[in-house]
Formats: C-alpha cells, sequence, structure tokens
C-alpha cells in the first residue's frame, strides 16, 4: 500500500483525487430531493426522459423536430348538422365508430368517447376540424383553434392551410384525421354522416390529384372543387405507361366487382383503363400534403382520370 500511495502522490494537481473530482463534477446529484444536471462537459440523460432502461419519445422534456405520428387511427366520426351548429361523435353512436390509436410499437390507445357541438356557423357551408390526441391528457380529444364557431374550432376554406393543419400534429399531438375532417352545414332542415378517423382525408368522394388529367365520357361538361388531402395511393397498371394518385375511397371500375374503391384494389386485379383491361400492380400508399379534386358533373357518372376509369360526384352534392 506504501509503495502504491508512493507511485501517486496525492498532493499534485494530477493526483488521482483530482481526477475522481472532474468525474464527480459531471456526474447528476441530488440536492433538495431535486437531480442538478451538472455544468461539465459531459452528462447523464434526464431521468424524465427513461422508461426503465428506454429513452421515452414522449416525454415532455424531448425536444424534437415535427411530431412523432402514431401507427394509425382506427374508427371514425359520425356527426349531424342543422344550419347554424355541428355535431361531432366519436362515442358509437350517430354512424359513428369509437377511435382507438395503434402505435408503431403495437400498443393500442382507446380514445375516450365522446361529442363536440359548434355553434354560430352558416348554412350551406363547408368546414374544416382538426382533432388530435394528446398523449399527456388522458381527459379527452383536442381541437385546432380554428377561425369560427363557439367554441371557435371550426376552420372555414380560406382558413383550411397546410400551415394550420400542421398544429394538428405538433410535438405531443397525434392526430385523430388525415387533415380536415370537412363537414358541410345543410342549406335548410338537417344533415348527418360520418367523417373518417384515420385514413381518408377527411371526406369521401371522388377525388384525384391536382393535376390529373380528366376527360368525362361524352364530353359533358363539369366542375371541379380542391380540397386538402395527405392520404394518397397510387395506382399503376402493368404495360400502361400512365399512373394515378387518388384518395383511398376513390371509385375505379374491376371488372369483375364493378365500381371499387382504390385502397380496396390487391396487385394482379384486373382494371379499366382507356387501353382496355390492365391487370394492376402493387397500390402503393403514401402521404403528402396535397390538393385533391373533386370531379362534379349535371348528369352521367363516369370519367377517364389519367386513363383510368372513375365515378364522377354528383354536381348537387354538398362537399
Amino acid at each position: 500500500m506504501a509503495d502504491w500511495a508512493g507511485v501517486y502522490n496525492f498532493d499534485t494537481s494530477e493526483n488521482l483525487n483530482t481526477r475522481v473530482r472532474r468525474l464527480e463534477r459531471g456526474e447528476q446529484y441530488l440536492r433538495a430531493g431535486q437531480l442538478v444536471t451538472p455544468s461539465g462537459k459531459y452528462a447523464g440523460v434526464p431521468t424524465s426522459l427513461l422508461d426503465g432502461n428506454k429513452i421515452d419519445l414522449t416525454s415532455q422534456d424531448l425536444a424534437t423536430k415535427g411530431s412523432i405520428p402514431p401507427f394509425g387511427v382506427s374508427g371514425n366520426f359520425g356527426y349531424s348538422a342543422t344550419t347554424t351548429s355541428i355535431s361531432i361523435f366519436w362515442d358509437g353512436t350517430n354512424a359513428s365508430v369509437k377511435l382507438a390509436i395503434i402505435r408503431a410499437d403495437g400498443s393500442a390507445v382507446q380514445v375516450p368517447t365522446g361529442s363536440l357541438t359548434v355553434s354560430g356557423l352558416s348554412a350551406g357551408t363547408q368546414y374544416g376540424f382538426l382533432p388530435f390526441w394528446s398523449v399527456f391528457n388522458n381527459c379527452g380529444i383536442g381541437w385546432v383553434k380554428g377561425d369560427v364557431g363557439s367554441p371557435q374550432f371550426a376552420f372555414t376554406s380560406a382558413a383550411r392551410t397546410v400551415v394550420n393543419s400542421i398544429q394538428q400534429s405538433y410535438q405531443g399531438r397525434e392526430p385523430l384525421s388525415s387533415g380536415f375532417l370537412l363537414i358541410s352545414t345543410p342549406a335548410s332542415g338537417t344533415g348527418g354522416g360520418t367523417g373518417t378517423g384515420g385514413g381518408g382525408g377527411g371526406t369521401g368522394g371522388s377525388c384525384v390529384r391536382l393535376g390529373t388529367d380528366i376527360q368525362t365520357l361524352g364530353s359533358i361538361n363539369y366542375v371541379t372543387e380542391h380540397l386538402p388531402q395527405t392520404d394518397w395511393i397510387h395506382i399503376q397498371a402493368e404495360g400502361y405507361d400512365r399512373s394515378l394518385d387518388c384518395t383511398p375511397d376513390h371509385p375505379l371500375y374491376c371488372p369483375e366487382r364493378g365500381k371499387t374503391k382504390a385502397e380496396e384494389f390487391k396487385t394482379g386485379d384486373w382494371i379499366i383503363t382507356d387501353h382496355g383491361l390492365r391487370k394492376l400492380l402493387e397500390p402503393r400508399m403514401f402521404f403528402r400534403n396535397c390538393t385533391k379534386v373533386k370531379v362534379k358533373m349535371p348528369h352521367g357518372h363516369l370519367f377517364w382520370a389519367n386513363g383510368y376509369l372513375s365515378n364522377n360526384v354528383k354536381l348537387a352534392e354538398s362537399p
């Protein structure tokens, strides 16, 4: 022991005690029961970021750029509407299906059931809503603040921008709809229906991506409506030089099944194109903030969308 002590002179600035103190300065310690982070060049991971021996990506102390999205959402919203109000349901009533968040780790979170009524709206007008789930709040779902309504959760067409829709995916929020949940008040009387939960962009109908070549059968005149959209399916037929990007619920035509939603097509299915029947290559789902186009015709139902036979939206239908 004496020989060892002679090698390490504890009285010099480079001795072992100094090196131990350096380690101590770099280690977290408790002061009055609170964890103190040292001022050294290295530090341990804050305990608030740990879940056992794993880093917890849901911690409010985690600094991220963008949100950490869930794997998906099952279920759907239902709604009823008057000329001045919209009631949204996610409790299994009014055509709604209870919502559940399926996360990437395989876990599932049942969203507490409930409903929301927004008043102070105008008749015959389409509004958008941005519901989200906060992982730090087990009381109920949240809604991005809009520009109209009481409470102010409704977005008019002018306010349905990508900048506003991003708020649905802020850190700590998980979107419960793919972009704006779109619901219209009736021009008179009452109305009702369903809205999508996890996949469909908030509204149904014949919707293709902006820039799609549209040719109606019989050269029938048509009008279009442009709306935001996040979820898309890429359709490509074998031996055909044109492809189509459309919403998952866009109606295409299969000779065996007739009118079929794009999301229901499988690899090898036959699909009708303006060059005859073609076998479908693997449909591909992708996500991108873009614009969808609703095609509306006064009569007739069919049009070519980049050469793929599609079904229209009736001109009188509310968007």
